[in-house]
């Protein structure tokens, strides 16, 4: 594979992570609002406001984080399956304490938590869909 194929196939990947991990919590809730564990909002609802509301965190978060730790990862050789999604954890994790640091209302337990928790899935899909058949 040249290299520019490669470039396309990791940019589209980047994008699709992104918007795996948007859908994660949306998909979630829908399912708790099937199974009655919830009765707050509306699938669609909820599936329109991460989808609005969730590239003004996601996109700066794996811009400013996300893309220096893989080309650090790439440059170390860390790219096999589990690696991508610990350092898109770490990603999630920086992203979350840089938002801490700007609000420091926000709760930071469960900001660590989301954030790293969709850094880890968005990395796994980041891995897949542009990495998988790359790396040995």
């Amino acid at each position: 594979m040249n290299q520019r194929n490669g470039q396309l196939i990791v940019a589209v990947a980047f994008l699709g992570a992104i918007f795996v991990s948007l859908l994660a919590i949306p998909v979630a809730h829908c399912v708790a609002l099937s199974l009655g564990l919830s009765t707050f909002g509306s699938c669609s609802g909820s599936i329109r406001a991460y989808l609005v509301l969730g590239p003004i965190f996601a996109l700066p978060a794996a811009l400013l984080f996300g893309v220096p730790l893989y080309l650090l990862f790439r440059r170390l050789g860390w790219l096999s399956w589990w690696q991508v999604p610990l350092g898109a954890g770490l990603s999630g994790i920086l992203a979350a304490l840089a938002l801490h640091l700007l609000d420091s209302t926000i709760y930071l337990p469960a900001t660590l938590g989301l954030f790293g928790g969709l850094g880890i899935l968005s990395g796994i899909a980041f891995w897949f869909f542009g990495l998988r058949r790359r790396v040995p």
